[in-house]
């Protein structure tokens, strides 16, 4: 078990981020449908969090995962927290990217969906996104961490930083924003010992940023760059979402 909890950490921490690095100079010259990408990424991540889900709660237990059920009223205050927590970060760097003129990436405008299909399609990567990447990076990679650095917080700090370069595709301004979410998302784990707060606002964000506001705090592509209403293939491999 210990050699198998090392690996998919490795994979997490060094693995995804590395080819999340290495996919972008190949996005700009190989495009797919929306769609594609989308189920892929979906798979991937589902994948990760069902390896994330069987090591963990065999090493540490479901309680510890934070994967027993707190209670109603404990699940709605803090997704209340979060969900204001999370809006007002996104909301900040679109201001501050506004005052410093610092637009978002080409390929995380190419990544927003477009049609019904490709909508509903994102929808179901949003709700594997919410649940696998938080099972993954928010809950065991901070336990397996935590047991070698000795303090389950600066584990949750360490863990943000794969998790915020797997969103690499989004730029700099991305990569941070995804880190303090992803802080943030961490934050109502440790102190609630429940992850179900933080899987209901990462899969909500998601949704609204990919399908409510997304164009709207984009605005119009100025450089053309979706004429044909296609994407990068693998644009992200541990997800293609915000946070």
């Amino acid at each position: 078990m210990i050699i198998l909890d090392v690996l998919f950490v490795a994979v997490l921490v060094v693995g995804l981020p590395t080819l999340a690095f290495l996919q972008l100079p190949l996005l700009k010259e190989h495009v797919i449908e929306r769609s594609s990408a989308y189920a892929g990424s979906a798979a991937a991540i589902c994948v990760m969090g069902a390896v994330a889900f069987l090591l963990g709660v065999g090493r540490w237990g479901a309680e510890d995962m934070g994967l027993i059920w707190p209670g109603l009223s404990l699940v709605a205050v803090w997704t209340g927290v979060l969900l204001t927590a999370g809006a007002a970060i996104l909301g900040l760097f679109w201001l501050v990217g506004r005052f410093l003129a610092v637009d978002e990436t080409p390929l995380l405008r190419q990544l927003l969906p477009k049609t019904g299909r490709e909508k509903r399609a994102f929808a179901v990567l949003s709700l594997c996104a919410g649940v696998g990447e938080e099972l993954a990076y928010r809950a065991y990679a901070v336990l397996a961490i935590s047991a070698v650095v000795g303090s389950a917080w600066l584990a949750l700090a360490l863990a943000c930083v794969p998790f915020g370069l797997v969103h690499v595709y989004q730029g700099p301004v991305g990569l941070v924003r995804t880190y303090i979410l992803g802080l943030v998302l961490g934050a109502s784990y440790l102190a609630t010992g429940s992850l179900w707060p933080a899987m209901v606002v990462h899969t909500a964000l998601d949704l609204l940023g990919g399908l409510v506001v997304g164009d709207r705090l984009l605005g119009p592509d100025p450089a053309g760059t979706d004429p044909a209403g296609t994407d990068p293939a693998g644009t992200d491999p541990a997800g293609t979402d915000p946070a």
